[in-house]
């Protein structure tokens, strides 16, 4: 299955939080995430060998699919930013992959949402 595609905006010296409920092919059909780990990395393009931030990406509720996504200010006021007002924004890109047990000695693990990180540059400091 594709991963699917989200924009997130991120105001640059904000905290970032959001929450995300995996479903299969309808809305009652919630993906149990029970024995997962997630991962998730924000780069300038995706061959960049350099990463921009590492949010916090936790199981919050397996049984009913939901990961929560975590940046706090600290790191948000250092991803980079071009623009000169709220308009402007840096588009980098993330993605955000699932792991569970092993099989033969390999770990299974699904990308399972990708997509740009929009910067809008911070203000008041």
């Amino acid at each position: 299955m594709p991963a699917g595609v989200f924009d997130f905006p991120i105001n640059q010296g904000e905290t970032f939080y959001y929450e995300i409920k995996l479903l299969g092919q309808t809305e009652d059909d919630v993906i149990d995430l029970t024995g997962y780990t997630a991962e998730m990395q924000i780069r300038k393009t995706a061959d960049s060998t350099e990463i921009m931030a590492t949010p916090e990406v936790k199981i919050k509720d397996a049984t009913n699919g939901i990961i929560s996504i975590f940046l706090p200010t600290t790191e948000t006021a250092r991803l980079p930013c071009t623009g000169q007002h709220h308009d402007e924004y840096l588009e980098l890109v993330y993605d955000i992959y699932i792991k569970s047990g092993t099989y033969s000695n390999t770990q299974f693990k699904t990308r399972i949402l990708n997509g740009f990180i929009n910067v809008s540059p911070n203000v008041t400091r």
